[in-house]
């Protein structure tokens, strides 16, 4: 297993120096994303993969600390999570925020949507209807490695 493990960190060792060279360079970090993908994608297409964005759903029940943990990783990596912002037909608590909390909608208008197909997942809890749009993911999978969806 150790001589595998090698074999692995040496394959990416040339990534590895290509990337410290233009950090050094003083790139931005979302200019650094952008010319990584396009470096591996000409000189290293089978690792194509390793960074398109991927989704990361946290789900869980109401107070197991999912909200916690999504905090943590967009502080601690803000370069490679987005979070896409669920729809609701429920009102703000206070603090809420539209668009930051939640899309707060109608529920007209969140029935519209799921006729019209733009939910990836919905479903009515109590009273109240709960979705994750795809316009929602699209929107945060631009320029991240993953991004995380609150179920």
């Amino acid at each position: 297993m150790g001589a595998s493990s090698s074999v692995q960190q040496e394959s990416f060792a040339p990534i590895k120096e290509h990337y410290e060279l233009k950090k050094s360079e003083g790139f931005s970090d979302e200019d650094l994303l952008a010319h990584m993908k396009g470096y591996i994608a000409e000189n290293f297409p089978t690792l194509v993969h390793l960074y398109e964005p991927s989704p990361c759903v946290v789900a869980g029940p109401s107070g197991v600390g999912k909200g916690t943990i999504i905090e943590r990783l967009l502080a601690k990596y803000p370069q490679y999570f987005g979070f896409s912002v669920s729809h609701t037909t429920r009102g703000p608590r206070p603090g809420e925020v539209d668009g930051q909390h939640y899309n707060f909608v109608t529920v007209e208008a969140f029935e519209e949507a799921v006729g019209k197909g733009e939910f990836i997942e919905h479903a009515k809890v109590h009273t109240n209807y709960y979705g994750t749009s795809f316009a929602a993911v699209e929107k945060v999978t631009v320029g991240f490695l993953c991004f995380v969806c609150l179920i």
